[in-house]
């Protein structure tokens, strides 16, 4: 993986190549070695909890750090300082003393040439006090500073850190949200359902639903930690009072970000959907008789990461194309159809937002649909794309007779007869996991390469031919 440094020659205006092995495993990437074009080490970096020392030819450098975290003094091998750094507001770095060193403000990566900061996402102008391009995250809608895309920190980098490149994190929590998001989630779903054993029995169904999907709530609404408090504030309101002050506990603990309109909205539409009224089969089915479940795959921010999830991505004509942005347009038309033929339809999600995998197939499990069917489109193996893949194919889960493999067929027939796309068939896997793990027949449709098929699927009106055929499949499978 390659950070980009462009180290300008004075001489001959080209630049050096340097390679970087990073650490991928981490909340957030960096750099364990560096290499110069003749595959000698130039540079290696030791961590703790953070940045602790640099071997490099001329010796070993030890990192001291200041109270917000960023690089104040360096040291040489004997202990005696040979740099120090003092930095204004937005972080730009004043040295005193002789020093290669890249790092300095909140830790970061430094360009030597450009004077610009890498975190990530985008390049940091630390002297202008924002991002050179612009955010990919649209933002919150009730803190409008996070819809500013060039900002940083939301103009807070006194209280702020933004190693993502996408939006400003409390500094003083800011590691305990992301390298403990993980352990906060596994703890809620313990603690909900041992709590929600003691309910009284007149909330029984509901606290079996808890339990046995409150791993699904707690990642459905959102793009950070937050999330998990959203989940928990729910989740105590549904079986008891004594939860919803859990829920705002851990919510004030490890969210600095608050529950959005459009989480409240989601918040809702679930109580409706799922804690009210006779969860009977026949209840929730449409006039056709059938309920599908719909999962736009890929979407939203990864709590756990902080990275977008777009699934693949791909330009044409000055215009990027997300696969995630993909796969929920033709989600929604295909439910928009469905739901004209009578049939009832549910979706994972109706909007940017972030699920885990076995979350889709949970939810699917607990609305009881007849019909599971998750939504992509397939990337070229390799970068840059290329046209040589093209096609759609349709998966179905292996070694399971339940009628998986005829609606994958129908769906794949119907796509090819109402679309110029080729098709690739269908084919049995069992290594999909939203379809293993759903109850109902399933199946997982490629709806094109955004490669090789980029240009037929950046036409709307292609978009709404392949939902059709979606339709048309599923219909006709389920007579």
């Amino acid at each position: 993986m390659f950070i980009p440094e462009s180290n300008t020659s004075t001489t001959r205006k080209d630049y050096e190549l340097t390679f970087y092995v990073n650490d991928i495993n981490t909340a957030y990437t960096r750099t364990l070695v560096e290499y110069d074009a003749n595959g000698s080490m130039v540079n290696t970096f030791e961590y703790g909890d953070t940045l602790l020392a640099r071997e490099t030819t001329g010796g070993r450098e030890s990192y001291l750090y200041d109270g917000r975290g960023s690089v104040a003094n360096i040291t040489d091998s004997s202990g005696a300082m040979v740099a120090s750094y003092t930095y204004d507001t937005f972080g730009t770095p004043k040295l005193s003393g002789m020093s290669t060193n890249p790092y300095s403000y909140n830790a970061e990566r430094i360009d030597r040439t450009t004077g610009l900061q890498y975190l990530r996402a985008r390049y940091l102008d630390t002297s202008v006090g924002g991002f050179i391009s612009q955010d990919t995250y649209l933002g919150e809608l009730l803190k409008p500073l996070t819809q500013n895309q060039y900002i940083y920190t939301m103009n807070d980098p006194m209280n702020h850190i933004d190693p993502s490149g996408h939006w400003g994190i409390l500094k003083s929590i800011g590691s305990a949200v992301v390298s403990g998001a993980k352990t906060v989630y596994n703890a809620t779903v313990s603690g909900i359902k041992a709590v929600g054993s003691a309910i009284s029995s007149g909330w029984n169904a509901v606290t079996s639903f808890v339990s046995g999907a409150i791993s699904t709530v707690g990642s459905w609404f959102g793009s950070t930690a937050t999330t998990i408090a959203t989940g928990l504030a729910y989740g105590g309101a549904i079986v008891g009072a004594g939860l919803i002050g859990v829920g705002a506990a851990i919510g004030a603990y490890v969210a600095p970000m608050t529950v959005t309109q459009k989480a409240q909205a989601a918040l809702a539409e679930v109580k409706r959907k799922f804690c009210t009224g006779d969860m009977k089969k026949a209840d929730k089915r449409g006039v056709a008789g059938i309920a599908v479940f719909l999962d736009p795959g890929h979407g939203g921010i990864n709590p756990l990461t902080g990275v977008r999830d777009t699934g693949a991505t791909n330009e044409r004509k000055g215009i990027t194309y997300y696969e995630s942005e993909l796969n929920l347009k033709t989600a929604l038309y295909v439910k928009e159809e469905l739901e004209s033929k009578g049939v009832k339809v549910y979706m994972s999600r109706s909007d940017d937002v972030f699920l885990f995998q076995d979350t889709r197939a949970k939810i699917a499990n607990v609305v009881n649909a007849d019909v599971f069917a998750s939504i992509h489109y397939n990337s070229n193996r390799g970068f840059p794309f290329t046209a040589v893949q093209k096609g759609t194919t349709v998966y179905y889960p292996s070694g399971r007779d339940d009628g998986s493999a005829a609606v994958a067929s129908s769906v794949s027939n119907s796509i090819q007869t109402g679309t110029s796309l080729k098709s690739k068939g269908t084919q049995s896997s069992d290594r999909i996991h939203v379809l293993n793990e759903t109850a109902m027949p399933a199946i997982l449709i490629e709806g094109g390469y955004m490669g090789g098929d980029i240009k037929y699927l950046s036409d709307d009106a292609n978009i709404k031919a392949i939902a059709s055929g979606i339709v048309q499949g599923i219909v006709q499978s389920s007579r």
